[in-house]
C-alpha cells in the first residue's frame, strides 16, 4: 500500500506542476512559401503566378525595379518603370545609367568604361 500512495503522490504532483507550467497554447504551422503559385505568401513582395522574369514581379517574387539586373519587357516607353537597359550595378558612368537608360553624349556623365576615342559599344 505504501507503493500505491507513493505513486499516487507523484502523479498528483506531476499534474499540479503541469497545470501551473502550461499557459496559453500556440499552434505554429510553418508552411514554406511557394513563389510562382499566384498567392502572395510570407517572404514574398509579389507573386504573379508566371515564369516571366522581365515583368513587374520577378521569379524570386520581388517587385521589379531599376537596378535589379533584369530589363523589363512588359512596359512601353510612355509607362512609368520602363527600362531600356538594366545592368544591375551602381556604376552611373558605364553604358547603362542608374536610371536604366543608355548613356549618351551630352547626358552630363563621363563614361569610364570606354577607352579614349572608342565608340558607344
Amino acid at each position: 500500500m505504501t507503493d500505491a500512495k507513493f505513486t499516487l503522490r507523484h502523479v498528483l504532483a506531476l499534474g499540479i506542476m503541469l497545470s501551473l507550467s502550461c499557459g496559453d497554447q500556440v499552434v505554429v504551422r510553418e508552411t514554406e512559401a511557394s513563389c510562382g503559385n499566384a498567392e502572395v505568401e510570407a517572404g514574398e513582395a509579389c507573386d504573379d503566378g508566371n515564369s516571366e522574369n522581365a515583368d513587374g514581379c520577378s521569379n524570386a517574387c520581388e517587385i521589379a525595379r531599376c537596378g535589379d539586373a533584369v530589363t523589363r519587357t512588359d512596359l512601353t516607353v510612355d509607362q512609368e518603370g520602363y527600362e531600356v537597359c538594366d545592368d544591375g550595378n551602381g556604376d552611373d558612368d558605364d553604358a547603362c545609367t542608374n536610371a536604366c537608360t543608355p548613356a549618351t553624349c551630352g547626358d552630363g556623365v563621363l563614361r569610364t568604361d570606354l577607352s579614349e576615342g572608342a565608340g558607344d559599344f
